[in-house]
């Protein structure tokens, strides 16, 4: 019987979970490997963190289903299939009609983006515009 190897144990893992942290995945494997040797393999294996929770949880990118938004959410772990919250929120700003509020983003994505909508404004990837008592953020690549 061949033997298996420690991607491949991760992999039964997650068909059984489909989200994890890092201490059930060094659990899932036998014998023990290092963290860095864990995430080689998560690597090879297409891993995806969680845009919320400190990006604490772990899935494979062939297990989401993701909406229309390219989110995924697993028993409230947030996924997206840009990989941070600054990816997303960036690009769910980009691709919107007239913009979008940071309540709208914070409503959607369900975690905070006020930080995320700050550094982008501040590394101007993001514009932004005073709409009534709020801003409306909005893609400084697209003429309108």
């Amino acid at each position: 019987m061949a033997e298996t190897t420690s991607a491949q144990q991760i992999a039964a893992a997650f068909r059984k979970t489909p989200v994890m942290q890092i201490s059930e995945i060094e659990r899932a494997v036998a014998p023990p490997r290092s963290r860095r040797s864990l995430f080689r393999d998560l690597s090879a294996l297409r891993y995806l963190s969680s845009y919320t929770h400190t990006g604490r949880y772990f899935t494979l990118g062939s297990i989401p289903t993701f909406d229309v938004d390219g989110l995924w959410r697993h028993e409230g772990i947030g996924f997206s299939r840009d990989g941070t919250l600054k990816a997303t929120v960036q690009r769910l700003v980009e691709t919107s009609e007239a913009g979008r509020t940071q309540r709208e983003l914070q409503l959607r994505l369900g975690a905070r983006t006020h930080n995320p909508l700050l550094d982008l404004v501040e590394h101007k990837k993001l514009g932004r515009e005073p709409l009534a008592d709020k801003y409306i953020y909005l893609a400084v690549k697209r003429a309108r």
